[in-house]
């Protein structure tokens, strides 16, 4: 005996539900029975049992060559009742087969949790080399850019080397050359964000 459904009808003189009939389904089929909380209405909460089944109903002979799909089927709560009832039956080749597929399943999913934290990683390591290439206060660097760049003063200083002088968060003042004003401030200034110029190695 596997899963035995049961279907009944409201008698009103009695005012309850009688069952008028049962069906079996599964025979053979069912691997395991398991409980869980769910929410059923707004307010409503309960136990709600479910059995793990394996489909279509084949002869378990042709388990290797045709292989099973799994589904799960809800047997009732306990709250408003069961419409089913299950017992556990499946042979020892099913419950096998079931727990190789999730061996390899398991094996997989750690694969891919693997290559994803060596992707982050790699993702990391780039970043923070990226950021490491990005010019700093006190670098030397080049002027870089193409004819995309709309600012006629770093158009025109494009190629030339300066000096990092100032640096918040991409923005830069490069100094290309040494010559100061009375208040001792860079006079030959070009004004860029750090992705516009380049260090010399």
């Amino acid at each position: 005996m596997s899963i035995v459904s049961h279907y009944d009808v409201y008698v009103a003189n009695l005012k309850r539900r009688v069952v008028i009939g049962s069906e079996e389904t599964h025979a053979g089929h069912v691997i395991k029975i398991f409980s869980k909380l769910e929410r059923l209405m707004s307010d409503v909460y309960a136990n709600v049992s479910y059995a793990t089944v394996a489909e279509p109903d084949f002869d378990l002979a042709e388990i290797n060559q045709v292989g099973y799909n799994f589904k799960t089927v809800r047997l009732g709560d306990d709250e408003f009742g069961w419409t089913k009832n299950a017992t556990i039956d499946a042979s020892p080749e099913l419950v096998n087969y079931l727990a190789e597929r999730n061996r390899i399943a398991a094996e997989r999913e750690e694969a891919n949790r693997k290559l994803a934290a060596v992707e982050r990683e790699n993702a990391r390591l780039a970043e923070q080399a990226r950021l490491e290439a990005l010019p700093k206060r006190g670098d030397t660097v080049t002027i870089s850019v193409d004819r995309r760049c709309r600012n006629p003063l770093i158009l025109s200083n494009n190629g030339k080397q300066g000096l990092v002088f100032w640096k918040r968060d991409n923005r830069c003042g490069v100094a290309l050359s040494d010559v100061r004003d009375a208040r001792g401030n860079y006079t030959n200034v070009v004004w860029c964000t750090d992705t516009q110029i380049v260090k010399v190695a």
